[in-house]
């Protein structure tokens, strides 16, 4: 009787894992019908990664190697105002693009998942329903757009995110003065200088507050431990903050009116989800260019001593990660 049971047991697991499987599979083939676009396969992106993505909206890009950070320059179209858009790269890894530009949809990336059971491996087959995941250490890619005219005596600056090649706006500053180029590495630092910070215009900040804290103790010597990187330091020191107030947090949201307002001006001066799909995809090119320079940097420093290797190189791009 056990024995016949045990059969039993093992035919109704089989019949459940035969139609999960053909589930997922006529699910993902009428997806697939319906829609009459077929999923990119973007698990081969490293030869398009290579390459440096063209700006939008005839704005010129300015990179210096070993910087982290890259500027874009450009005029609006309609209003004529002077754009300066500037983003530091983090070390630490950034969320790959999961949206395809090309379709203009989500484009989940093909994978096969193992996890363990009761002692037993099963391996998941749907590959065009498993959407790939962000992980909590992977730090949003931000990045600020600075709009100024001769016209005015003052300088807006756009506190913006790439949220999977969608543009967010979290926030507006006023600084007094046109835009300097030279000066604007130095502008969120100065918060002193500012003339107006308006409201959150999202609840990123909680979040990040809330993360923040419940962090465990972190390595002092990870490459990520830097003042400049204000995401990694705002659990030691929340001064620095890039979703503070003048060194608080307020829960108040702007208005819809008055985010919609600034969505269009955004817009009018170039500043889209085109462009924010382009920083998404300059800033995976320079980490990408950081980490390709970082080995020959220490084999120099070195004097030649490390074998040039492919498996050495991938090793030394997980260290800078």
């Amino acid at each position: 009787m056990r024995g016949r049971s045990q059969l039993a047991l093992r035919c109704v697991c089989s019949a459940i894992h035969w139609s999960r499987v053909h589930c997922s599979s006529s699910i993902s083939t009428t997806l697939e019908v319906d829609e009459g676009r077929p999923f990119r396969d973007n698990s081969s992106n490293s030869e398009a990664e290579s390459l440096p993505p063209v700006p939008p909206h005839s704005f010129e890009v300015m990179y210096e190697p070993g910087t982290r950070r890259f500027t874009l320059i450009g005029t609006s179209p309609v209003t004529s105002d002077s754009v300066v858009v500037h983003c530091d790269v983090n070390q630490r890894a950034m969320p790959r693009l999961t949206w395809d530009s090309t379709y203009g949809k989500p484009s989940p990336q093909p994978r096969s998942s193992v996890r363990r059971q009761r002692g037993m491996v099963r391996r998941s087959i749907s590959k065009h329903l498993a959407l790939p995941t962000h992980s909590p250490d992977e730090l949003p890619i931000q990045f600020r757009a600075f709009v100024g005219s001769a016209h005015r005596p003052m300088c807006m600056e756009l506190r913006l995110m790439s949220l999977d090649g969608l543009l967010g706006i979290d926030g507006v500053v006023m600084h007094p003065g046109g835009v300097v180029r030279s000066s604007i590495v130095d502008m969120p630092l100065s918060k002193l200088g500012s003339l107006y910070q308006g409201p959150h215009l999202t609840q990123v900040h909680l979040a990040a507050t809330m993360t923040s804290t419940h962090r465990q103790s972190i390595n002092p010597l990870v490459p990520y431990r830097q003042a400049l990187l204000q995401y990694a330091d705002r659990f030691v020191n929340p001064k620095v903050c890039p979703f503070s107030r003048f060194n608080h947090h307020p829960v108040h949201t702007a208005p819809g009116r008055v985010t919609d307002a600034l969505a269009a001006f955004a817009k009018d001066v170039g500043v889209d989800d085109e462009l924010a799909l382009f920083v998404h995809q300059y800033a995976l090119y320079v980490q990408n260019e950081e980490d390709d320079a970082w080995l020959p940097r220490v084999d120099a420093a070195l004097g030649g001593l490390l074998p040039a290797s492919r498996e050495l190189q991938r090793h030394g791009r997980r260290l800078t990660r």
